[in-house]
């Protein structure tokens, strides 16, 4: 259940900030408050997904769903709790369970550092630990994103990044 409440409130988010843009603060404010009351919902599920071997594999995703989820309410003027917190709670669980949704967690994680003004050297550290995995057809793309980049000594922005993001939407 908490995943799937991360991922409706993370749509809801989603919602909320396309409404803003449009200006139409009717509907900014509703998908805003179903975005918080699905976060509140997926809250009260953690224990269950944790203690299910079926679903605990499950439980990194979500926290990184809900640590995108604040960070988008945070831009849209909610006060929520840091997203910070949860990027690490999902990686450090991630790699306890040794799942490997670790670069996408990386990647999300890293996006939000550099739109925070997250220390450089730690979000390259971040971005470099990609590139230490398998060749998946699921890293891939983060592999050679990030290979070229410290090839070249270029800087990592968020332009790039949001490339990668167009490439592994969110």
């Amino acid at each position: 259940i908490m995943d799937s409440e991360m991922r409706l409130a993370f749509a809801y988010a989603k919602k909320a900030r396309d409404a803003k843009n449009k200006n139409n603060t009717k509907d900014f404010e509703l998908y805003k408050q179903k975005a918080v009351e699905k976060i509140k919902s997926g809250d009260s599920d953690p224990n269950n997904t944790k203690l299910s071997e079926n679903l605990s594999w499950m439980l990194p995703l979500a926290l990184n769903r809900k640590a995108m989820t604040l960070e988008l309410l945070q831009y849209l003027g909610e006060n929520t709790e840091d997203p910070d917190y949860y990027f690490e709670q999902a990686l450090n669980l991630s790699k306890i369970q040794n799942i490997n949704v670790q670069p996408f967690i990386i990647f999300h994680y890293s996006t939000f550092l550099m739109k925070t003004g997250g220390n450089t050297q730690n979000i390259t550290s971040l971005l470099q630990q990609i590139v230490q995995y398998k060749d998946t057809s699921d890293v891939t793309a983060f592999k050679e994103f990030t290979k070229n980049a410290y090839k070249n000594n270029e800087v990592i922005n968020i332009q790039d990044l949001d490339a990668l993001a167009k490439i592994y939407p969110p």
